[in-house]
């Protein structure tokens, strides 16, 4: 720490050889310079990229609170995300597990949780099995605080269904709940209906329909003519509330609208009006098909409405949603006081964050090293490039520059990287649903190239996805082992020989509960990896190539105040891991292996002042050394050292 902080300075590769040999004085002169550089505020981003997580992602809801964005996912394995992130352009890179689950005994079976809301200094949360919809309750005002099974939700009597949710308007509550339309059951099949509530679980009127869909044109996409969802914005003296119309599985799936006077009594069919086509439909000529599940949100000053959605990227019949993807987009409004909705828009493109938003990426960075005298950081800068700091022994830390040109499209989330021998370093780059690579040779970048993404088996419409930031390692010169999450949940391999790149293949079997985050790699010997991963449970999960197979995977737990991020590993020898993790908390967890044991206890490090809001990097240079990296909240990199004795506190490490 001691060396980093008294020789810092502006000079690059080519300078290093002279500023080994530069006297003293010139040196005290280069970081009196550099200082103020690196405490100055970081470069904002104006623009986030779409689509706003990695992979096939459906059902969206967001709200932004205490500045923070909550966003709400089902993806292709109907499984359920909270990403929750301080900017728009950091979304792929943020993620945490579900904030409830059922309590045993509870008779819930497999569920979705789907939507947030706030009341009375309290959080409830509404999930739904194939029986009808439950809700949680928080204990404080923190929408991340812990929550209480509150029990299931009134249904209208005969009547099995989902998306059920409150709305507000003035201090009146309704519940919404959509009719599934199955059996024998009577009733408004399709429909949309709602009911007068005291309070987010208590029912206090009759439940009414008040949306049902015709029986042909656009509210039948498909061949099923369906009204679905629900969601509002009070404008002025009007309530707006969209719906999804038709069968999700097909293209022509679009939004439709309908509004009442907040004056109305908003539980009656009477009371609303209904737009007589879609407001957001598909786009053909940017491959964006059946908009759908579209939700209200505001900006975090709360100046601007918005609204995110998926879109699906093919023009396939399909049921298993695999080729869905998130959009957002702001909802301006005309001279009468009527919302105007712009088309969807090509995937992998750049669009002007929400009023409010810090626009600092908040992408997560990594790190590498060929030496105990070299470490080189990478992350995503306010261009959407990849830029570099690199530490040496005789310079000290160079100052931030932009590295090896433009990825394609940009970034969707953190690099990942290695160096495998001196002089060589290894990006690789989650992008357009795909890895990409690109490599420092001891004097210049490759041009990027793309590794695609694992392809499934039984997974067709969604294509070869990365469904997540990329973990690395490498045990040699001539061997890299990468890998990815794929739409199935599990890790996938693709590894690097002389001989060219291998293809994706699954490694490791099948977690139990899914991977839900990026996976951490590490090999500490020849023919050796440990690898861990977030699962869906919220839990890290853990397996070993030993040489000749797999060992399994095994749930390792997680820190104390639950996992918030995917973990990152590092060894500085054949018996040592450094396993990292943020906490939900924001501070940075730290576990140690040594010998065949691991700690008892997660060592809390604490964390930048404002928060740690990524994943983690971390690098063991030397033995009995760590460097930890992350990204605060504050949009700068922080960093710590243990320096063999101690840790030498949280210093802020700058943003390009």
């Amino acid at each position: 720490m001691q060396i980093r902080n008294r020789y810092e300075s502006f000079h690059r590769r080519e300078r290093e050889a002279q500023l080994s040999r530069v006297c003293w004085t010139w040196i005290a002169i280069c970081f009196l310079l550099v200082v103020p550089i690196l405490k100055a505020p970081a470069q904002a981003t104006s623009q986030y990229r779409s689509p706003l997580v990695l992979g096939s992602q459906a059902d969206p809801m967001m709200m932004t609170y205490g500045g923070m964005y909550y966003l709400y996912v089902n993806d292709s394995m109907n499984s359920d995300r909270v990403h929750i992130t301080s900017s728009l352009a950091g979304m792929a890179s943020s993620s945490d597990p579900v904030l409830a689950t059922p309590p045993a005994g509870s008779g819930i079976g497999a569920s979705s949780c789907f939507y947030i809301f706030h009341w009375n200094n309290h959080w409830y949360q509404y999930c739904a099995d194939s029986v009808g919809g439950f809700a949680y309750e928080s204990a404080t005002d923190d929408p991340q605080s812990a929550y209480t099974f509150l029990g299931r939700l009134p249904v209208p009597t005969g009547l099995v269904g989902y998306a059920e949710w409150p709305i507000q308007v003035g201090s009146q509550l309704y519940m919404l709940f959509t009719d599934a339309g199955s059996g024998s059951q009577v009733g408004c099949k399709w429909c949309i209906y709602a009911a007068q509530f005291s309070d987010p679980v208590t029912i206090s009127g009759s439940w009414n329909v008040i949306a049902q869909p015709a029986t042909s044109g656009w509210e039948c996409g498909g061949g099923n003519c369906i009204n679905e969802g629900g969601s509002i914005v009070v404008h002025g003296n009007n309530v707006y509330m969209l719906f999804s119309a038709g069968g999700y599985e097909s293209p022509d799936y679009c939004v439709g609208m309908q509004t009442a006077s907040t004056s109305s009594d908003l539980n009656q069919m009477s009371s609303w009006t209904k737009y007589p086509g879609c407001v957001i439909s598909r786009n053909d000529s940017v491959g964006a098909y059946g908009p759908g599940s579209c939700l209200w949100f505001q900006s975090p000053d709360g100046t601007q409405d918005w609204v995110v959605y998926h879109v699906k990227t093919t023009t396939t019949i399909d049921f298993t949603g695999e080729d869905r993807r998130l959009e957002a987009q702001q909802a301006s409004w005309d001279a009468n006081g009527n919302p105007v909705f712009g088309q969807p828009y090509a995937l992998g493109t750049y669009r002007p964050l929400p009023s409010g938003d810090p626009g600092n990426q908040f992408t997560a960075p990594s790190v590498s090293s060929w030496g105990t005298d070299r470490l080189t950081v990478h992350t995503i800068g306010a261009n959407n490039a990849v830029w570099e700091r690199y530490w040496s022994s005789e310079a000290g830390w160079s100052p931030w520059q932009q590295v090896g040109g433009y990825p394609p499209n940009g970034a969707a989330a953190g690099p990942a990287e290695v160096s495998r021998t001196t002089n060589y370093i290894d990006v690789y780059l989650p992008t357009d649903d795909a890895i990409w690579t690109q490599y420092w040779n001891g004097s210049s970048w490759s041009s990027w190239q793309s590794l695609g993404g694992p392809a499934p088996s039984g997974y067709t419409t969604g294509g070869p996805v990365a469904g997540s930031r990329a973990g690395v390692s490498t045990w040699g010169g001539d061997r890299i082992s990468l890998y990815s999450v794929g739409l199935d949940h599990n890790v996938w391999e693709n590894y690097w020989t002389p001989a060219g790149w291998n293809g994706w293949e699954l490694g490791p079997g099948t977690i139990s509960v899914g991977a839900a985050s990026g996976p951490a790699a590490y090999s500490r010997i020849t023919n050796y990896t440990d690898l861990f991963v977030e699962g869906s449970d919220g839990n890290l999960w853990t397996d070993t190539w030993n040489g000749s197979s797999w060992g399994g995977w095994w749930n390792f737990g997680a820190v104390p105040p639950g996992n918030a991020s995917a973990p990152a590993l590092a060894s500085w020898g054949s018996a040592n891991l450094t396993l990292v993790e943020i906490g939900r908390d924001r501070n940075v967890y730290l576990k140690y292996w040594n010998n065949g044991t691991w700690d008892a206890n997660w060592t809390n490090l604490g964390g930048p002042p404002p928060g740690a809001v990524s994943d983690p990097a971390v690098y063991d240079r030397v033995s009995n050394y760590v460097d930890i990296f992350v990204r605060g909240a504050d949009g700068h990199i922080w960093t710590n050292t243990w320096d063999g004795s101690s840790w030498g506190g949280w210093w802020d490490f700058g943003e390009p």
